[in-house]
C-alpha cells in the first residue's frame, strides 16, 4: 500500500495538486470482524500520517457514494430515510403544493438522489417499501384518499405516474448490469471473472446467468446477501427476466463431472444446511459423495480419502460435518450401511457414468512394504476376479507378497467393518512358503496365508493405517475395527481400479481441456523432463509410478495431454 501511496504522491507532485493527506481514510476488511482501535501509521510519500481505520459497520464518501469494506448498506438506508422524511417535512410545511407538483419533486429530486447514492448496493424489496411508505402517506393524506387505498393508483402511468424505489432499483441495475455482462472490452472481462469467482463459490455447474435456480437463491440470501452482482442475478431471475442462451458461453463455463447436482438430489433446507460442508470439499456432484457403483453414500470417514476433500492437520475431515447426517437420512435407507434409496438410484443410474475412480487413490503395497498394514488381495478363482482382505507380513525383494488373510464378520455393506484371522480355507498357500521364512509358532498364530505377487494388492486408504494396524482399531482376539468404513466401499475403489486399468478406454479424465492451458509445443518439453526424471530415479516404486503418469501424459496417438483432478 505504502508503495501504491508512493506513486500516488509523485504524481501530486508532477502536477502541482495539493491535498490534504491527513483527510485520508483506511478501510480494512478481515475475515472476522475485528474492532479497529488502534491508529495505524502509514508512509505516504515524504510523509508518515497517522490513521484510523474505520469500523466494519462504518462507511466513507467517495465521490459522493458511500463504501463499506462488508458491503453493509445500513449507511445508506439511513440517508434515503432521511431524504424522505426531509421532502416530507417540506411538504407538511409549505402550503399551496398541488398533489403535481409534490409527485413531480419525488420523481425528478428524491429519485435520482436514491438511485445515485445506491449505485453499488441492492437493497431489498420490503425496506424499499418501508422507505417509501412515509411519502405514500403523505400524498394520499393531501388527495383525501384512505391510507389502504391500492399503492397502485398512485404509481399507474394513466393517472400519477408516480415513480417508486422498488421499480426505479429494478430500472436501474438491471439496465446496467446488462450492460456489463454485454461488454466485449474490459469491464465484459471483469464480468468474466465475477462470474467465474461466483460460480466456484456457490457450486454452480456452469454460468452464474444460466444455473441459479430457487435453492441457489436461498443460499445467497443467508450466505451472500450483501454480494452485489449475485443480488443483480436474483434481481433478474425474481422478475422473470429472460437471458438469451449463449451455447459458446455455456461451453466455456461448464464444469466438467456428473452431470446430477447434490441440490437437484437433497431438499432446499437440506442443501442450505450443508452448503458450507460442501463449499470447503468443492462438492458440485452426488457422484462425489457415493460409492463408484452408485448404490452406497460414503460416510465422513470414507470421504476422508478422496483426494478433493480438505482434511485438518490430523488429517480429518471435521469441518462444517454436523448436519451431514440430513443428508443420510435423506438418501439412505440404513444407518447402518448407507444403502441409497431406491428412487434415487434410478435417477442418477446411466446418467452419471463412472469414467474414473472419482478422487480415489490406489496406493499399490509394493509402494508401502511396511508390517501390518491392511490391504486388499486380487484373487483370481475359476477365472472370476474376487478381492479379499488382508494384513502384510512380509514383501520379499523380488515383489512377493506374504499376507494374512482376513476375513469380515460383519456384513461386508456394514459401515464399521471388523474383520479377524481366517481359520483356514481354500485359498491358502502355506505349501509355498519356504520353511526358513516362518518359524512353526508364526505359522501356528497364522492359519490362513495368502502369497501373491505385491501388484496385485493394494493398501485399504492412501493416508489411513500406512505404518500398520492403530491399537485404538484392534478389538482383541485378532479383531480388527475400522470404524465409518465398509468392506463394500474398499473392494469396490479397488475392483474400479483394476478394470479401468484391464480397460483403460473405459477411462476418461474429470477435465478434458487440459489442451486449452498447456500448449502443443510445450508437451514434449514435459515429455523430456519426464524421462529425465525417470532415468535418475532410485526409489523404485516411486519410478514405476512414475513412469505410469508419462505413459499416461505422452499418448502414442499424438501429441494429447490429459490430465485426471478427480473432481477437484
Amino acid at each position: 500500500m505504502e508503495r501504491i501511496l508512493k506513486i500516488a504522491d509523485s504524481f501530486y507532485t508532477l502536477n502541482d495538486i495539493k491535498i490534504n493527506k491527513k483527510k485520508s481514510a483506511l478501510l480494512i476488511r478481515f475475515k472476522e470482524k475485528k474492532k479497529l482501535k488502534n491508529e495505524i501509521n502509514l508512509q505516504f510519500g515524504n510523509e508518515e500520517i497517522g490513521i484510523q481505520p474505520i469500523q466494519h459497520n462504518g462507511s466513507e464518501r467517495f465521490l459522493g457514494v458511500w463504501i463499506n469494506m462488508y458491503n453493509k448498506s445500513q449507511h445508506i438506508q439511513q440517508q434515503v430515510k432521511n431524504e424522505v422524511m426531509s421532502i416530507n417535512k417540506a411538504f407538511t410545511t409549505k402550503k399551496g403544493l398541488t398533489d403535481k407538483m409534490m409527485i413531480y419533486l419525488f420523481n425528478y429530486l428524491i429519485i435520482p438522489i436514491v438511485e445515485y447514492r445506491t449505485q453499488l448496493i441492492v437493497m431489498d424489496g420490503k425496506v424499499l417499501e418501508r422507505l417509501m411508505s412515509p411519502f405514500r402517506k403523505i400524498l394520499k393524506n393531501k388527495l383525501k384518499m384512505a391510507c389502504t387505498a391500492p399503492n397502485a393508483i398512485l404509481e399507474t402511468n394513466y393517472i400519477y405516474n408516480l415513480n417508486s424505489f422498488t421499480n426505479n432499483q429494478l430500472q436501474a441495475k438491471i439496465t446496467n448490469f446488462i450492460l456489463q455482462i454485454n461488454d466485449k472490452g474490459i469491464l465484459g472481462n471483469i464480468m468474466d471473472i465475477r462470474l467465474t469467482s461466483i460460480q466456484n463459490l456457490l457450486l454452480l455447474e456452469n454460468n452464474p446467468l444460466y444455473s441459479i435456480d430457487n435453492t441457489t437463491s436461498h443460499v445467497i440470501k443467508k450466505f451472500y446477501k450483501e454480494s452485489f452482482t449475485m443480488r443483480n442475478i436474483l434481481l433478474i431471475k425474481e422478475n422473470n427476466f429472460d437471458l438469451e442462451t449463449d451455447n459458446t458461453i455455456i461451453e466455456r463455463f461448464k464444469v466438467e463431472g456428473g452431470p446430477t447436482t447434490v441440490r437437484s438430489i437433497i431438499s432446499k433446507d437440506t442443501y442450505v444446511n450443508n452448503f458450507k460442508f460442501l463449499q470447503n470439499n468443492n462438492i458440485r456432484y452426488i457422484d462425489q459423495i457415493i460409492s463408484l457403483s452408485k448404490r452406497y453414500l460414503l460416510t465422513i470417514k470414507e470421504l476422508e480419502d478422496r483426494k478433493y476433500i480438505r482434511l485438518n492437520l490430523k488429517g480429518k475431515l471435521s469441518a462444517n460435518i454436523n448436519n451431514y447426517e440430513q443428508i443420510r437420512e435423506e438418501l439412505t435407507i440404513s444407518p447402518h450401511t448407507y444403502k441409497l434409496k431406491e428412487y434415487i438410484v434410478k435417477q442418477i443410474d446411466g446418467v452419471d457414468k463412472v469414467e474414473n475412480l472419482r478422487g480415489v487413490e490406489i496406493i499399490p503395497v509394493i509402494a508401502n512394504t511396511r508390517k501390518d498394514v491392511p490391504i486388499v488381495i486380487e484373487l483370481n478363482t475359476g477365472g472370476s476376479l474376487q478381492a479379499v482382505f488382508g494384513r502384510t507380513r512380509k514383501v520379499l525383494p523380488g515383489g512377493l507378497l506374504i499376507a494374512m488373510h482376513m476375513i469380515p464378520i460383519t456384513t461386508i455393506e456394514d459401515k464399521d467393518l471388523i474383520l479377524e484371522k481366517c481359520q483356514g480355507c481354500n485359498i491358502t498357500t502355506w505349501l509355498d512358503v519356504p520353511e526358513a521364512m516362518f518359524s512353526n509358532q508364526e505359522r501356528s498364530r497364522i492359519p490362513c496365508i495368502i502369497m501373491t505377487d505385491a501388484k496385485n494388492a493394494s493398501t485399504f486408504s492412501r493416508n489411513k493405517w500406512q505404518n500398520g494396524i492403530n491399537h485404538y482399531n484392534i478389538l482383541g482376539n485378532e479383531k480388527i475395527i475400522f470404524p465409518g468404513i465398509s468392506g463394500q466401499i474398499i473392494q469396490e475403489n479397488f475392483i474400479y481400479d483394476r478394470i479401468l486399468k484391464q480397460q483403460p478406454y473405459l477411462y476418461k479424465s474429470t477435465y478434458s481441456k487440459i489442451h486449452e492451458i498447456i500448449p502443443k509445443d510445450e508437451i514434449s518439453v514435459l515429455n523430456n523432463i519426464l524421462s529425465q526424471f525417470l532415468k535418475t530415479g532410485n526409489y523404485q516404486p516411486m519410478t514405476n509410478r512414475m513412469q505410469l503418469c508419462k505413459n499416461r501424459l505422452t499418448t502414442t496417438r499424438g501429441r494429447t495431454l490429459k490430465i485426471y483432478i478427480d473432481g477437484s
